[in-house]
């Protein structure tokens, strides 16, 4: 299977904002919320623990993206 970025993300990946979910491993592992910026993902955990509180909030692109930018 090719997860390659030119395989997996949209043509405008550069211009969207796209969210998703990475499974952390580990003792206490889980889903975890993550954005794809620049053909990397980006925890977002310690922004929003889910993505169902990503999208409840008021403005959840500002917060994604204020979030690429301070990494």
């Amino acid at each position: 299977m090719d997860l390659s970025a030119a395989k997996i993300l949209p043509l405008d990946a550069e211009r969207a904002t796209l969210i998703g979910r990475a499974w952390v491993p580990g003792r206490v592992g889980g889903p975890s919320p993550v954005v794809i910026a620049g053909g990397r993902a980006y925890d977002l955990a310690r922004v929003v623990p889910t993505v169902s509180e990503l999208l409840n909030n008021r403005d959840p692109v500002k917060l994604v993206r204020e979030s690429v930018k301070s990494k």
